[in-house]
């Protein structure tokens, strides 16, 4: 059996006010984002809180859900979650992000998929400057 990799919000669940915003994909193939993690194996990701799957929309949200387009049961910014893919290096703790980490991650498993347009990826990159102040 394979691992998944956990993510965890810092936030108190937020009500679902934003799951109708933007296009949603799973988190899916993608290297673990969490700051100076050394692992590369490229992970599915769940909630940490309830092991449901993850998204992550345009608009730099993340989101724990049952599907892509179900509601949100824990929703945040990218910059407000935690990273845990069991390498040694976390030392069994989530680590947050930061914004070079977060688009190395996912740069490759984006480039590959079909789903997203450059203008969803671009949309991404400039929100997730944004949250993390760059």
């Amino acid at each position: 059996m394979s691992y998944k990799g956990q993510w965890m919000c810092y936030i108190q669940d937020v009500p679902s006010r934003s799951n109708s915003q933007g296009v949603w994909v799973s988190m899916t193939k993608i290297s673990c984002p969490a700051r100076a993690c050394r692992s590369k194996a490229c992970l599915s990701w769940v909630c940490g809180h309830d092991g449901n799957s993850v998204y992550i929309n345009e608009h730099g949200k993340i989101k724990c859900a049952h599907s892509e387009k179900s509601e949100g049961i824990h929703i945040a910014d990218v910059c407000q979650s935690g990273w845990t893919c069991g390498d040694s290096s976390h030392k069994d703790e989530y680590i947050k992000s930061d914004f070079d980490s977060f688009v190395f991650a996912v740069s490759d498993a984006l480039k590959f998929s079909s789903k997203q347009s450059s203008s969803w990826i671009v949309t991404l990159t400039s929100s997730l400057g944004r949250q993390f102040d760059v």
